[in-house]
C-alpha cells in the first residue's frame, strides 16, 4: 500500500507524535497486507486485521484493550490512510469501509480525584525522597501526561515563568504557567541537569553522589508500589494524578476553560469529565455547610417518626 508512505511524508513524519504514530503504523503493518491495493482494502480485510491485533499479546502479559486496538487499527492508521487516498491523492474506486461497525465499543472514560487524606498519606511516604517528592507535586499540581512531565530542558521559560509542553495541531503551544515558587525550583534544577549534562530536571543523587536521570517508567512504576502500601484502591499510579489535578482546579475555580487550557484539551468536551459534582459539592451549594458525618439508623428514625 504505497499510500501509506505517501501519506506518512505527507502529513506525519514532522509531527511532535510521529513517533507514537511510527510505532502504530508497524503494529498495522503487523495486521494487514501493505503490499496490497489500497482498492481493494475491504470492510472485511479490516476486520480480519482488527481481529488479529486483537488477539496479540502486549507487554504487560494481556491482550490490548479495545480503546488500544481502535487507535493503532482505525483511528491513527487505516482511516487517515483511506481518507488520505480519497481526499487528497483522489484516487477512485475506494470501497467504502464501515468503520462504525468496526469499532470496539469503550468503557466510559473515569475520573479518579484523590482524597486529601490520600494526598497527604502519599506526601508522608514520599517525603524522605525528594526527587520522586518534587515530581509527584508537579504532576498532582499541573496535572500533565506522564511524558509531558520530562520536558527538554530548553521548554523552560525561567524569565517568562512557563513550561511550553508541545506544539498542538492549531499551531500553538500548549504551555503551563509558573509561581515564583516554581521557577525557583525549576531553575535550581535545571542548573544542576546541564552541569551533569542530563536532558530533563527529574533526576536523584546516587550513593557515589552522581546524578541519575529519573525516567517516566521508574516513577510509575515506585508510585505504583506507594499506592499499594498505602492501600489506597482504584487508582492508577500517575494518569490519576492528571484527573486529580484537573478535577480539583474545576472545584477550586469553577472556570472550565482554564482546566482545558491547563490540561491541554482540543476539545473542552473532554474537560468537561472533571466538571463532574460530588454530594458533599451539592450539599456545599444547597446549604454552604462542608460535608457532615451521615445520621445514624436511630436518628433517621426519630426524623419519619
Amino acid at each position: 500500500m504505497e499510500v501509506a508512505s505517501l501519506w506518512w511524508t505527507g502529513t506525519q513524519s514532522h509531527l511532535r507524535s510521529a513517533r507514537t504514530t511510527a510505532q502504530r503504523l508497524e503494529t498495522a503493518k503487523r495486521c494487514v497486507n501493505f503490499s496490497l491495493p489500497v482498492t481493494s482494502i475491504t470492510t472485511r480485510i479490516v476486520a480480519d486485521a482488527i481481529a488479529t491485533r486483537r488477539g496479540e499479546i502486549t507487554h504487560n502479559g494481556r491482550p490490548p484493550t479495545p480503546s488500544t486496538v481502535n487507535r493503532d487499527m482505525i483511528d491513527t492508521t487505516l482511516r487517515p490512510i483511506l481518507n488520505y487516498a480519497r481526499r487528497v491523492l483522489e484516487i477512485r474506486g475506494l470501497p467504502e469501509i464501515d468503520w462504525k461497525a468496526l469499532r470496539f465499543s469503550e468503557p466510559k472514560g473515569r475520573v479518579r480525584e484523590f482524597t486529601s487524606a490520600e494526598i497527604e498519606l502519599i506526601r508522608s511516604k514520599i517525603a524522605h525522597l525528594p526527587h520522586h517528592r518534587d515530581l509527584f507535586e508537579f504532576m498532582t499540581l499541573f496535572g500533565v501526561r506522564l511524558r509531558e512531565a520530562w520536558f527538554p530542558l530548553n521548554c523552560l521559560d525561567v524569565d517568562g515563568g512557563r513550561i511550553f509542553l508541545r506544539k498542538r495541531k492549531g499551531g500553538d503551544w500548549h504551555t503551563i504557567p509558573l509561581d515564583d515558587t516554581w521557577k525557583a525550583l525549576l531553575a535550581a534544577r535545571a542548573g544542576r541537569a546541564v552541569k551533569a549534562e542530563l536532558d530533563t530536571v527529574w533526576f536523584y543523587d546516587n550513593r557515589m553522589g552522581d546524578l541519575r536521570a529519573l525516567t517516566p517508567r521508574a516513577f510509575q512504576s515506585y508510585m505504583a508500589g506507594v499506592l499499594s502500601s498505602l492501600g489506597i484502591a482504584d487508582a492508577r499510579p500517575v494518569h490519576d494524578l492528571r484527573h486529580h489535578a484537573g478535577t480539583h482546579y474545576v472545584r477550586r475555580t469553577g472556570n472550565l476553560t482554564g482546566a482545558q487550557r491547563l490540561l491541554g484539551h482540543e476539545n473542552i468536551a473532554t474537560t468537561a469529565r472533571y466538571a463532574h459534582a460530588s454530594e458533599n459539592d451539592v450539599r456545599e451549594g444547597l446549604f454552604g455547610i462542608p460535608a457532615q458525618n451521615p445520621p445514624q439508623s436511630g436518628e433517621i428514625r426519630k426524623i419519619t417518626e
